[in-house]
């Protein structure tokens, strides 16, 4: 395969002798081909052609060894017929398939060529699908990383950590989100949602929804308002059809303050330092479904060393569906970090999740972890 800068990488060689594979190795370690070589796998991927040497003579050999010890390395391997065929994706050459007959006195003919150009028309086809692929894995890494912030933001007196974890096959975007932003007056805003579906469809809609939410926060009076207004905007966008629920907070640093709003979300964790959890579920509707949807706030006081914990459900429904978690049970499991830190609590959780999950979450999931002090 041809790599960067038209280095040429040899992937794999096979021959039924151990020993000569070994010497096969050796020869192009020791004699790797060059661009110059006129007889070489360098001119099939130059001119796209395949090479056939129906009889390899000693003049052969002769004429391409660089020194005795290459003539006398190749005279070894024995070889008798050759063909090199080109590697092939959207007509540009990537690399090349050799093959040799040795010991068998067997020669190779245009039979045994249209075989081997077939053969090099699939690796060529398997080449372009793998290349697709990965294409298409970067692309969608690339645009789930904007579709979430680059880095949390510090803010004094206050610790905030999060995790994220993508399930499925990683070329499909959207699912679930968190953010964390400034409001109005110095205070921040945090929301964690979970857009329905996956795929383009979806990472527009979290777009939509975490820069309308951004938007909002700097001229509406609360985040129960914010969720409003982000509810316009997805109907304002009815060709989307798909909803998101979300849970919104605006956090006042200095007081530990922190007021709730949710849109049809799992209800937040509050760890007091004591272990003791509270649950707290604002009610409101999901976003996108009801152009009168009203977001009642709920507002709690944390003291030194209290955390709070916002999720998507991917978090509960790691295990589906033989093994769905109950809100309880993830209260149990939050209890455990009581009087640690928020990045202990996010961590905890996204492990737990996880390990029911056998280790690959069914679903998206995304974690938001506070604590005060």
């Amino acid at each position: 395969m041809l790599g960067t800068g038209g280095a040429l990488n040899r992937l794999a060689v096979y021959h039924r002798d151990p020993d000569r594979e070994h010497l096969a190795w050796e020869l192009h370690d020791r004699y790797p081909p060059e661009p110059d070589d006129t007889l070489g796998i360098f001119t099939v991927l130059a001119s796209g052609e395949p090479m056939l040497y129906e009889t390899v003579s000693d003049a052969l050999l002769q004429s391409a060894a660089r020194d005795e010890q290459h003539l006398q390395m190749m005279r070894e391997l024995g070889m008798s017929s050759v063909i090199m065929v080109p590697l092939s994706v959207r007509g540009e050459s990537v690399g090349a398939m050799t093959f040799v007959l040795a010991d068998s006195g067997r020669r190779y003919g245009r039979d045994e060529l249209g075989l081997a150009l077939e053969i090099a028309h699939r690796g060529s086809l398997a080449i372009e699908h793998a290349r697709l692929y990965r294409e298409r894995s970067h692309i969608a890494r690339t645009l789930q990383r904007s579709l979430l912030p680059s880095r949390l933001p510090e803010i004094e007196g206050f610790e905030i950590s999060a995790r994220y974890e993508a399930a499925g096959q990683g070329y499909e975007v959207g699912g679930d989100f968190y953010d964390a932003f400034k409001t109005m007056d110095g205070r921040w805003g945090m929301v964690v949602g979970d857009v329905c579906g996956k795929g383009p469809e979806a990472a527009a809609l979290t777009a939509l929804v975490r820069y309308t939410m951004r938007a909002a926060a700097l001229v509406k009076q609360g985040p129960g308002e914010v969720l409003e207004m982000a509810n316009e905007a997805i109907l304002s966008e009815r060709t989307m059809g798909n909803f998101v629920s979300a849970v919104h907070a605006w956090l006042e640093p200095e007081h530990c303050h922190l007021t709730f709003a949710s849109a049809g979300h799992p209800p937040v964790l509050v760890v007091r330092s004591d272990g003791t959890v509270e649950t707290v579920k604002p009610r409101g509707t999901v976003l996108g479904l009801d152009g009168a949807s009203a977001y009642a706030e709920v507002p709690v006081q944390l003291h030194d060393g209290d955390l709070a914990l916002l999720y998507t459900d991917g978090v509960l429904d790691a295990g589906a569906p033989g093994n769905v978690m109950a809100p309880e049970d993830l209260a149990r499991i939050a209890a455990r970090a009581a009087g640690g830190s928020a990045a202990d609590l996010a961590e905890l959780v996204e492990s737990e999740s996880l390990a029911i999950a056998g280790g690959a979450a069914r679903d998206d999931l995304a974690i938001l972890a506070l604590r005060c002090g």
